[in-house]
């Protein structure tokens, strides 16, 4: 084994695992402590994160900042890692072809990826005066 945090000068924020070529990542999964959280992406990418990272963490930093709210974001997503701030934002906007789960929580389904998605709702919710 390799030591993964020598070279590191502070902890890790994220740690990243391909899981293509794991045949069974329950064992080690299971043996992560409990003040981290586990996201799985595209079904084969494990996210390991404190608890307090996440997409809508990282947005709120930004609206912090800016001194404005939640209340005030259109937030699009497509997987898993997503639903927090899809949750989160006054609409919240899943792709066609992204997860059931994010695409079950969501105000908005836009066309998927391949079909410029992201453009068309944009165009639309500015053709509606919901953006600027």
């Amino acid at each position: 084994l390799v030591d993964l945090l020598a070279p590191l000068e502070r902890p890790p924020v994220k740690i990243i695992i391909d899981l293509t070529h794991i045949d069974d990542p329950e064992p080690l999964l299971a043996e992560l402590p409990n003040d981290v959280k586990c996201v799985v992406a595209d079904g084969v990418i494990v996210m390991i994160m404190s608890h307090k990272v996440s997409k809508a963490a990282g947005i709120g930093i930004v609206l912090d900042r800016w001194s404005t709210a939640f209340d005030q974001v259109a937030a699009i997503g497509d997987d898993l890692s997503d639903q927090d701030m899809i949750e989160q934002a006054a609409i919240g906007i899943a792709m066609e072809n992204g997860h059931e789960k994010i695409k079950a929580i969501a105000d908005r389904i836009a066309p998927g990826n391949d079909e410029d998605g992201v453009a068309i709702i944009l165009e639309q919710m500015i053709e509606e005066g919901l953006l600027a």
